[in-house]
């Protein structure tokens, strides 16, 4: 058989060398590859911290996108994979419920300032509202510190 069709890459038969070029451009192609993959991660990470921090996730919570798996990163997508997951990283949504007992005496002291502020009615402190609801909400707050912290968080208590 001839050895006009020199096939192995060897040689300066008519086919000489093809193989080389062929192996050189796969090689070209899969290191291509590996770049828009690694781009595409990054990409997709980004996104996904961008949406997390558009919930109010904290800066340092914002880690937990490494953990996001899924191709589609839409709004749609990343926010049913965060309803589902973001309480098991222990990150929230902004709009999520607040279970922090003092919340009945925060929404208290809302009612009693009736939304709207009333430069007539402050108390001592200098907060606006009904001096005897803010006195209620002083009295049902628990003596705790974590009751101390909602009251200076209200303006009730110095910091």
């Amino acid at each position: 058989m001839s050895d006009e069709y020199n096939l192995d890459g060897e040689g300066e038969g008519k086919g000489g060398g093809l193989r080389k070029q062929l192996e050189d451009a796969l090689a070209k192609l899969n290191t291509s590859n590996d770049a828009l993959a690694k781009y595409q991660a990054s990409e997709r990470k980004g996104a996904v911290r961008e949406f997390l921090k558009a919930k109010g996730v904290p800066d340092e919570n914002l880690n937990v996108a490494d953990l996001y798996t899924g191709e589609d990163v839409s709004e749609d997508a990343v926010g049913k994979w965060f309803t589902t997951y973001g309480k098991a990283f222990g990150v929230a949504s902004a709009t999520s419920e607040v279970t922090d007992a003092n919340a009945a005496a925060a929404a208290a002291v809302n009612a009693a300032s009736g939304g709207t502020p009333d430069a007539t009615r402050t108390a001592p402190n200098g907060v606006l509202g009904d001096p005897t609801a803010i006195a209620k909400v002083l009295a049902d707050t628990p003596r705790t510190p974590e009751g101390y912290a909602t009251l200076q968080k209200l303006g009730l208590m110095p910091k």
